[in-house]
């Protein structure tokens, strides 16, 4: 949903009134050639969403691939994603806001109770002995 409204937003930068704004501030700042420039300016935007939209679906790929891993770090990474992204909360209601208010219910959902014992430190080869104060294992597992 990230990505999808991302793109829309280069759709978006044809609008009459995106291209109103612009000629109103070149015409404030005094500079001759407006169309040559706003097609630099939407080229530039255009292309800069597209990265942005890149990077970010990787650090969300990123975070998910090792929050399935039940790495606690990717976690608290993916509370520091949901609670930047509230402030998209504030701006016009688009298929971003889904998309924002999904991944809050994700994080909230990895906080619960029933999902902590996924997140806790696993140790599996830490003592092949055991646990120091009971029987010790078998190294070989024989």
């Amino acid at each position: 949903m990230y990505v999808i409204s991302l793109l829309m937003g280069i759709g978006m930068l044809d609008d009459p009134q995106i291209r109103k704004a612009f000629d109103e501030a070149m015409r404030g700042s005094g500079s001759s050639g407006a169309q040559f420039a706003f097609d630099d300016f939407k080229g530039f935007l255009a292309g800069s969403l597209v990265v942005i939209a890149l990077i970010g679906a990787g650090l969300y790929a990123l975070v998910a691939f090792f929050v399935r891993k039940g790495r606690n770090w990717a976690r608290i990474l993916g509370t520091v994603f949901a609670a930047l992204s509230i402030v998209g909360l504030f701006g016009m209601p688009s298929i971003g806001t889904l998309g924002t208010l999904a991944g809050i219910a994700a994080i909230v959902l990895l906080y619960l109770p029933a999902s902590a014992p996924y997140f806790r430190k696993q140790q599996a080869f830490g003592s092949p002995y055991g646990t120091p104060g009971t029987t010790p294992g078998n190294p070989y597992g024989q």
